[in-house]
């Protein structure tokens, strides 16, 4: 059910992150799969019934370790500051950190 309600805006929200480092809002397909595929992988899941076992990856653990991967890859572009200079996107809504 989370799947579901997370499919678009996750996504959504990597575009705009995207736009904040200076990149095209693009680069946010591959989050969009992924999202894709764990919708699916819970759908499958649903579909199998409450005492059945779907897995998605089987027992393909360079399926799972290239997934989490990719996961940690994502999160680690996302957590860039954001580009002030020459942002086609408009400037950082953040004001300047406080120097006490």
């Amino acid at each position: 059910m989370v799947s579901a309600l997370v499919f678009v805006p996750i996504p959504a929200a990597a575009a705009r992150r995207f736009h904040d480092i200076g990149k095209s809002g693009w680069f946010a397909l591959p989050v969009l799969i992924m999202c894709a595929v764990g919708l699916w992988d819970v759908w499958k899941d649903w579909e199998a019934g409450p005492y059945a076992s779907h897995d998605l990856w089987g027992t393909n653990i360079i399926a799972e370790v290239g997934f989490a991967g990719l996961c940690l890859f994502y999160v680690a572009v996302l957590l860039q500051p954001p580009r002030d200079e020459g942002n086609p996107y408009g400037p950082n809504p953040r004001p300047a950190p406080k120097v006490i």
